[in-house]
């Protein structure tokens, strides 16, 4: 049997060049995973690393146990630009679609219509209904602040009788000081007639400093069942057309993948948050209507 001589490297680095026109056909990720494979992967302690060809936002990827075995991307970072160029990429989305190309490239699949959460569920709004009964703001808050941890998440939602309205959003990795002076301006902002944040370790520590140190009472959410399970019982409304989502906003498009790849996308902060003010409205709502509330009014608020 001959003996195969391997190709050498100068013509290796040419394998898979975009530029040259045809290229060979490489394995990637076109769907969520499948629930039993994501669960083996759980209970061996395993981590996903994903790495996309197009970094959607800053970003730190640890690689190694080391201490400083973490990758750091800028938004709009290319991973290989000497191969896969910027205009090369942007021509493929072009040429595959957005969701096909999220899903090759970006390693961020979703089903077609969705997990739990189906896309044609969703319903949209371009100006706030003017006769909202109820404002909460909903936050998620991370367990711990690095750079490889999850995100902070507020969202402001509306109430009209059975329907829910998510106004606004802000995603951020803070410290805690700096967290607890986002709560306080979104709240002077917005002026929500109840703030709900997850009881969770940093959850109890902001909520009792705020308490201490100011007027507001902001209420604490000890979560019930497992993270599926709760948007789960909300997936009746969505379908029912009884939640609606503000469109025209840079938020909009990161919360709706997350929400449709859930509970197999990269992140479930934006979920959590949604979850937790459609628990508290959907309570309120089977106590009966609230106060008429007119004329609300959008107001910048820090957002990173």
């Amino acid at each position: 049997m001959g003996h195969q001589v391997p190709e050498p490297p100068e013509r290796q680095a040419h394998w898979g060049d975009r530029r040259g026109g045809a290229a060979p056909s490489r394995g990637r990720s076109r769907r969520s995973p499948h629930p039993r494979g994501h669960g083996m992967m759980r209970r061996r302690g395993w981590a996903m690393l994903v790495i996309p060809a197009i970094a959607p936002e800053d970003a730190a990827y640890r690689i190694g146990p080391g201490e400083d075995d973490v990758h750091h991307r800028r938004a709009g970072e290319v991973l290989l630009p000497d191969r896969e160029p910027l205009e090369v990429l942007e021509r493929l989305r072009a040429d595959l679609g957005s969701s096909n190309f999220a899903a090759q490239y970006g390693q961020d699949p979703i089903p077609p219509g969705g997990n739990i959460i189906h896309d044609d569920w969703l319903r949209y709004f371009n100006e706030e209904p003017s006769d909202l009964e109820h404002l909460v703001a909903s936050w998620d808050l991370a367990s711990t602040v690095t750079e490889t941890s999850s995100w902070s998440v507020g969202q402001l939602w509306g109430a009209v009788g059975m329907h829910a309205y998510l106004l606004d959003l802000v995603r951020v990795r803070l410290e805690a000081p700096e967290l607890r002076r986002l709560i306080l301006q979104y709240t002077k902002a917005w002026d929500p007639h109840v703030t709900l944040v997850e009881d969770t370790e940093l959850g109890r520590t902001l909520v009792q400093e705020i308490q201490r140190t100011t007027d507001l009472r902001p209420r604490l959410i000890r979560p019930r069942g497992e993270k599926t399970a709760r948007l789960e019982a909300h997936a009746p409304a969505f379908e029912a057309g009884r939640v609606h989502v503000a469109r025209n906003f840079e938020w909009f498009e990161g919360y709706r993948r997350e929400l449709l790849a859930f509970p197999y996308g990269a992140h479930d902060d934006q979920v959590d948050a949604t979850s937790q003010a459609l628990n508290y409205l959907t309570q309120r709502s089977a106590r009966g209507r609230g106060t008429v509330r007119r004329n609300i009014t959008r107001r910048e608020v820090m957002r990173d």
